[in-house]
């Protein structure tokens, strides 16, 4: 879900499609400040256009992109980001 009062209503992940394990953690210490994650939630972009979201790749950082076309109201979010989640795949890091 998009965080609330930040202006424009977007989402921002990372395109991990054909990166290793090794290489999400890699892309993660750079993006994060070498903070690693904990998981990652596997999502596939098709997910993402079914709930008339769209991603914005926009490679501020490398393979960044924002899921944007949110609606306004948060039960509306809410309710859509609980159908992606639904689909993802969860990978936990120890």
């Amino acid at each position: 879900m998009p965080p609330p009062n930040v202006g424009r209503l977007e989402v921002s992940v990372f395109r991990i499609i054909h990166l290793s394990s090794e290489g999400i953690m890699k892309l993660s210490g750079k993006a994060r400040q070498d903070k690693k994650p904990k998981a990652v939630a596997h999502h596939i972009v098709k997910h993402i256009h079914e709930n008339n979201l769209k991603l914005e790749l926009d490679n501020n950082s490398e393979r960044h992109a924002n899921i944007i076309g949110w609606p306004k109201e948060k039960f509306e979010q809410q309710d859509i980001a609980r159908k992606i989640a639904e689909k993802a795949k969860l990978e936990k890091y120890n």
